[in-house]
């Protein structure tokens, strides 16, 4: 069995990227980590453009996907750039494209402007390799600013600066004398030139105040962006809210287990549960399914409904203090299982007794962004250990399918054949969610 997995594109795919970026914007800049461009990408591809071409860039990232086959499926906006997620899914293997752009370079710390892009722009060099990337003293200056920041020098980060000093000593000498007192940028040149940066770990603390005390504060207008980010944030999430349904042997934990690791680093964080939030304990509802076939006991049908009641407020309460938040932080939620399976799978709801109930309740749960309804015959079903009888697993087929055509306008409900090999149902499944995030992103970009 093939398992589909998640890998960065290749060096064909990037370089027509960089080209891309070549035809459509008037400069750009790598700047960070192409030390192994266009061969292979560490995380993302981090560069900078001018401010008017960074507010084209959906337009430019839509047209280089469609060219080349791929889709772009996310945009997540932070405090100081953005970040884009351009995909292809093939069987066994989803191929990312995660470029992080900014308009001006920013440490992410202290959120203050170091470099705008005209500066990096004007002096960038073209690498031997085939794209554009900062002169060694801005590289230099951006890296030292990066490990100040974190506090933290290694031996390869001091390899790495050290190499970019010796590049250009007179420039990352007069790019810390900018930045730093007098005292300190010459400590610091002084090891650039020595290759003996003890002095400068010994006083990385100092260092790091000094650099915030003379960088650019954020504009008033800069936080007031900031604060409509976030409310557009919470009102339109970035994260994606999946939930998995299907009769018992349909395959829906065997999916999941693939279809997590398919999206790689897409997104910030990844959540998954069994069936409910389980905000509230198994000892409050945890009888809501077993209740349901104790039918015939004396108080089953009131035990039942207040069970289904109580099932309800752990639907909402957990997409309000466990899935909306993650929603929010661009993570990825998805249930094995989902109110749906309940409402469908219960046979007391045959006789009518609590289905208005259930039916009511129903458009009070939370629903997912998508709802992937795996269906396979009934005989398929049993030959997996179904006990259920024909006459019921039909009924319940005919529940989901009723449920996934009521939906399938909006998109948010998509019926994958789970009678096939695991690897090609795992498969549509992703691109079934690709195909979703692409048009999601579309329409928030008013690309569509």
């Amino acid at each position: 069995m093939t398992r589909q997995v998640a890998s960065s594109v290749d060096e064909t795919t990037i370089r027509a990227f960089l080209d891309a970026l070549d035809r459509h914007c008037s400069g750009y800049c790598v700047l960070g980590g192409y030390e192994e461009l266009p061969a292979t990408i560490d995380t993302d591809i981090d560069f900078i453009v001018s401010e008017r071409d960074f507010e084209r860039l959906p337009e430019i990232l839509r047209m280089f996907a469609e060219d080349i086959g791929y889709r772009l499926i996310l945009e997540i906006k932070h405090r100081t750039g953005r970040r884009y997620e351009i995909v292809k899914a093939e069987p066994g293997c989803v191929f990312y494209l995660s470029l992080d752009p900014c308009s001006a370079y920013y440490r992410h710390e202290s959120w203050r402007c170091w470099l705008t892009a005209e500066a990096l722009l004007e002096r960038r060099r073209w690498d031997a390799k085939g794209f554009w990337v900062p002169a060694a003293a801005d590289a230099f200056i951006t890296y030292f600013i990066k490990r100040i920041g974190k506090r933290s020098l290694e031996d390869r980060h001091i390899r790495h600066l050290g190499r970019l000093f010796s590049d250009d000593e007179l420039g990352c000498t007069e790019a810390l004398q900018l930045r730093l007192p007098r005292k300190s940028a010459e400590m610091v040149a002084a090891a650039g030139r020595s290759c003996d940066w003890k002095p400068v770990i010994e006083a990385i603390k100092e260092l790091d105040r000094e650099l915030v005390a003379n960088a650019t504060g954020e504009s008033t207008r800069s936080k007031l962006r900031d604060v409509v980010r976030l409310v557009r944030r919470w009102i339109q999430p970035t994260g994606l809210f999946v939930a998995v349904i299907g009769q018992a042997g349909s395959g829906k934990t065997s999916v999941i287990e693939q279809y997590l690791p398919a999206f790689g680093t897409a997104f910030r964080q990844t959540l998954s549960f069994q069936l409910r939030p389980r905000l509230l304990s198994d000892s409050v509802i945890g009888q809501a399914i077993s209740s349901a076939t104790e039918s015939r006991k004396p108080g089953g049908s009131l035990a039942f409904a207040v069970h289904l009641l109580a099932l309800s407020v752990d639907y909402a309460l957990g997409y309000i203090v466990r899935i909306r938040p993650s929603l929010v932080r661009s993570g990825l939620v998805v249930f094995d299982g989902y109110y749906y399976d309940l409402l469908f799978g219960v046979q007391r709801f045959r006789s009518g007794g609590l289905r208005w109930l259930a039916k009511l309740i129903c458009p009070l749960i939370p629903m997912p962004d998508l709802v992937l309804v795996l269906n396979a015959p009934m005989e398929v079903l049993q030959s997996r250990g179904l006990e259920t009888s024909a006459g019921e697993s039909t009924r319940r087929a005919d529940e989901y399918r009723a449920f996934a055509e009521t939906y399938a306008a909006a998109g948010r409900v998509a019926t994958v054949h789970a009678a096939r090999p695991l690897d090609e149902v795992i498969y549509e499944c992703v691109d079934k969610t690709l195909v979703l995030l692409q048009k999601r992103t579309a329409k928030r970009l008013h690309l569509d």
